[in-house]
């Protein structure tokens, strides 16, 4: 008998099994491709410190991150699964994407099928129904630039604790129906707490959970009221449901300010433009996951017309309507429709942090990986209870084939960087960067012919973006020379920067890079100083990371030209701006390196060395605070002094002796 039952359920689960095997053989042909534009930020911190193989390190490590103020550990820890120094084989942390992908399939048949329990389906239909809603989900296409993007580990990882914690707070609500209050308590604190608090420290969205509990309990959970007499129960929902949602709004409110102030963001739009956008961008979503294309416009989204009021362009209105029907239509399905509902609400929901108020970039088709879980479960459960099982099933496996060739046709794409970034370029014209994407493959190619047309027509078309012109700049400095209308575009750039944030920040400093490498035609040294004035005389210069850019750049630029005290003035400056430990080693030892041994000293020796307040407001904050604790910059800066005061020695200076070594005496004066 138990034999039977083994094999009986072993029938149910191989279709799962065989869309696991499925959607990792279509993920096969991404594997080649390469890193991309975040990747390179955030997984180049992995080389910083060598390798990876201290303690010590490895806490310096997990507290670099720097793509939101908790700086994501949790993500950051998942990159050492693929290398513990850079750089690294793209191929692998691909391939771990995949896994993890195919765990939150797993995760996801797991919760449909506990939810569908709960409906009152039969096992085996319940079953069926998970298996045919995890696989639609999996084998989704929409979902290839989140899994054969490395960075975008941080979205599927978040995605998975949340998954996890639903898993666990269905079972803790069916030990509490059971009058099992210890596993009941012990699945739901697993829950909520710790898989809770992994996902926010894989990415910030996973702070939805709580709303997503809500979601489940007014649809699916309707009809199981939850057990309020248990003497925990009502604490354990303040704490781990009412709190954080009260938190989480208290947050989004204090965005509320910008949408009537008028102040533009980054992308050069308002906050109110944003929010009016997002409802065109989620139409857009939607449509992408009920008709998958071959092809879309990848990671590339920075063309998109932005709604400047309700009728501007018009399909805003409509967009708003056709959203807010949905959400109404949602609402009144909960007690007849839960599942619907659900699909609905956790759709909706899940969208609340990234296509809301919060200024950040307006579209991203990874930010559907965890809001589009359940879109699935509604029409699986219709489809494995049609009367006509044998016509259903043909409807299945026609639609799995389709979603199987569409997704093996976009990894196939993400495994050939130059036919990728060609079709993105195609797909997307109006992006500047798929142009510059496109530029740097053929310049991999050795065509610079046809990087710099792709280029000039892209700054024709974008002359305020620093990326194109930059790009433009770095090409033109290793052909003929730069010409003199773009050297002013990137003079206009730093007299009034688009925006100081670190992007922008960073793009403009690798122009003056470009030009102080000794290199680049057209660009002389006087040129360069030129742009540095103009960003220090620009409105920006009330921006102190602005700031401090331009100086350490003019800095860098007076040591080239052999005026270390110029260098050690626009040094202080910084220091003055920031006294950051880090900042300081750094600086003083570029002073050092050009025979500036004394101002060096001077700079080391500033009274704010380790002693300015730490706030502890970021992930960075708490890694300054941890390298200052264990007294990293102080054994760092001992270790500068005595290499200085080694070269001095050399040069004929009488060096005083013992830690606190001064510089008594110059040879010959």
């Amino acid at each position: 008998m138990k034999n039977q039952d083994l094999l009986h359920k072993a029938k149910l689960v191989a279709p799962f099994v065989g869309l696991l095997v499925l959607c990792w053989l279509v993920y096969q042909p991404g594997l080649t491709g390469t890193f991309l534009f975040d990747d390179w930020k955030n997984l180049e911190l992995i080389g910083q410190l060598g390798t990876i193989d201290t303690f010590h390190d490895l806490v310096t490590y997990l507290l670099s991150g720097f793509a939101s103020p908790l700086g994501r550990p949790v993500a950051m820890a998942s990159f050492l699964i693929d290398a513990r120094d850079w750089p690294a084989d793209p191929a692998t942390f691909k391939a771990t994407n995949v896994a993890i992908h195919l765990i939150n399939g797993v995760l996801l048949f797991a919760v449909s099928r506990l939810l569908l329990r709960f409906r009152g389906l039969e096992r085996i239909r319940a079953t069926q129904a998970a298996v045919l809603a995890a696989g639609l989900w999996l084998l989704h296409p929409l979902w290839v630039s989140t899994v054969l993007y490395p960075v975008q580990r941080m979205a599927m990882l978040a995605a998975a604790f949340v998954l996890l914690a639903l898993y666990c707070y269905l079972k803790g609500r069916v030990a509490l129906e059971k009058k099992r209050e210890t596993s009941a308590g012990m699945w739901l604190w697993l829950g909520m707490g710790t898989a809770g608090m992994l996902g926010v420290m894989s990415k910030e969205n996973a702070a939805l959970l709580p709303f997503f509990v809500v979601i489940l309990d007014h649809t699916v959970l309707h009809a199981h009221p939850w057990q309020e007499n248990v003497r925990w129960a009502k604490w354990w929902r303040w704490l781990y449901v009412r709190l954080p949602i009260v938190l989480l709004l208290l947050y989004l409110g204090s965005y509320l300010p910008a949408l009537f102030q008028g102040e533009q963001t980054r992308g050069g739009y308002t906050v109110m433009e944003r929010l009016l956008t997002e409802g065109r961008v989620m139409m857009e979503y939607l449509w992408r996951l009920l008709v998958p294309k071959p092809y879309t416009t990848g990671l590339f989204n920075d063309n998109i017309d932005i709604s400047r009021t309700m009728f501007q362009p018009a399909s805003t209105a409509w967009s708003w309507l056709a959203l807010l029907f949905l959400a109404s239509i949602g609402y009144r399905l909960r007690q007849d429709a839960p599942l619907a509902s659900l699909g609905i609400g956790f759709f909706w929901v899940g969208h609340l942090l990234e296509s809301s108020i919060i200024p950040l970039e307006v579209s991203f088709e990874h930010r559907n990986y965890l809001p589009a879980a359940f879109l699935f479960l509604y029409p699986s459960r219709k489809l494995v209870a049609a009367a006509n099982w044998r016509m259903a099933k043909v409807a299945v496996i026609g639609i799995v084939a389709v979603y199987a060739a569409v997704t093996l046709q976009r990894a196939s794409l993400w495994g050939t960087p130059f036919l990728q970034a060609f079709t993105w370029s195609q797909e997307a014209p109006g992006s500047a960067r798929a142009q510059v994407l496109l530029s740097s493959r053929w310049l991999e190619t050795g065509n610079l012919d046809a990087a710099k047309k792709i280029l000039t027509r892209a700054v024709a078309a974008h002359p305020r973006n620093p990326a194109v012109v930059v790009s433009l700049l770095k090409l033109e400095c290793r052909g003929a020379g730069v010409a003199t209308a773009l050297r002013k575009k990137i003079n206009d750039l730093f007299s009034e920067p688009p925006s100081t944030d670190p992007v922008t920040r960073y793009q403009l400093e690798q122009a003056l890079r470009a030009g102080m490498d000794g290199n680049c035609k057209g660009v002389d040294r006087k040129a360069v100083l030129k742009w540095i004035d103009s960003g220090l005389q620009s409105p920006a210069a009330g921006d102190r990371s602005w700031r401090r850019m331009l100086l350490v750049q003019r800095g860098r630029l007076a040591l080239q030209e052999g005026d270390v005290g110029k260098a050690y003035n626009d040094f202080s400056k910084v220091v003055s701006l920031d006294a950051d430990e880090e900042g300081i080693l750094n600086l003083a030892a570029r002073l050092a390196s050009h025979g500036g041994e004394s101002e060096a000293l001077r700079l080391l020796d500033n009274e704010r060395f380790g002693k300015e307040k730490i706030h502890l407001n970021s992930l960075r904050n708490i890694r300054r605070l941890w390298l200052r604790w264990n007294g990293y910059y102080e054994n760092e800066r001992k270790v500068l002094r005595k290499i200085i005061f080694k070269e001095l020695r050399k040069k004929g200076f009488s060096i005083g002796k013992g830690e606190g070594d001064q510089l008594e005496q110059q040879k010959g004066g």
